[in-house]
């Protein structure tokens, strides 16, 4: 057994979970999507980085994507920048397309650094073109609709034991990249 192992074991168990019980749940697991909002991030960003370094460990190797609503809208707001949307999705312009890019770019680089930092083993992906997607509709400009993903990059990182980590930019068959509200 590694170190590592033995110190999520741990960990496991002082947060009240037997041990027998983690490890019946973690046998088998091919792999597994988790989905991060943005205002998670500022609220538990730690323990949700500490949580996936435990997984790692237990050589478990999530795919994390993420979003960033409140970086982006205070990037926004920060560069003087209107804060549009229609119903609950961003209307993404150029200008606020930098700002998005931004803004998820800092997150990511935060998120994949402080689970590395607990000992995980995470690896960003952002600016590498993974999900495909097509424009929404034309009045939110470059939001984007999914449409596929490339998953090649994905299953290496996972037979090499990393957790990917994505950001919510797509892009179209121009290399145009969108945001994925």
């Amino acid at each position: 057994m590694t170190s590592n192992y033995k110190r999520a074991m741990t960990y496991i168990t002082s947060a009240g979970i037997p041990q027998s019980e983690a490890k019946k749940n973690l046998q088998g697991l091919e792999s597994v999507v988790i989905k991060i909002g943005g205002e998670c991030l500022n609220e538990q960003g730690t323990e949700l980085a500490k949580s996936i370094a435990v997984l790692n460990q237990l050589e478990v190797y999530p795919i994390i994507t993420h979003g960033g609503r409140p970086q982006i809208d205070s990037l926004m707001q920060e560069r003087g920048v209107t804060i549009k949307r229609i119903g609950d999705q961003r209307v993404t312009d150029e200008l606020a397309l930098k700002c998005v890019v931004e803004a998820l770019s800092t997150v990511n680089i935060n998120l994949v650094h402080n689970i590395n930092c607990y000992g995980g083993n995470a690896i960003s992906l952002a600016d590498h073109e993974i999900i495909y997607v097509t424009q929404l509709k034309p009045e939110l400009g470059f939001v984007g609709e999914p449409k596929g993903v490339n998953q090649n990059p994905l299953i290496h990182l996972l037979k090499i034991g990393y957790s990917p980590v994505l950001w919510c930019i797509g892009y179209d068959s121009n290399h145009q990249a969108y945001n994925i509200n």
